[in-house]
């Protein structure tokens, strides 16, 4: 799904639209982030409803930068590419 997220600066004013222009029901909360050199994130809330949902995973670090690997003492590793 496409989403378009159109916000005035207010929480009342900040509206989810799907593909058709119509806003999403049960969004409780939009959050933005964006840190130089990196994409912009959007986190958007849900009301608990029954859902499904594709997409990707990401791992990020404290600093922001995507996790693809960790190697842990034991010599064991999490591939996350």
């Amino acid at each position: 799904m496409i989403v378009k997220i159109v916000a005035d600066g207010t929480a009342r004013g900040t509206k989810v639209l799907n593909e058709d222009g119509k806003p999403l029901q049960f969004i409780t909360g939009v959050r933005f982030a964006h840190s130089a050199g990196s994409e912009p994130l959007v986190e958007v809330d849900l009301l608990l409803v029954p859902v499904t949902v594709d997409g990707v995973a990401k791992m990020f670090g404290p600093d922001r930068r995507e996790i693809k690997r960790i190697e842990y003492v034991d010599g064991t590793v999490d591939d996350f590419s």
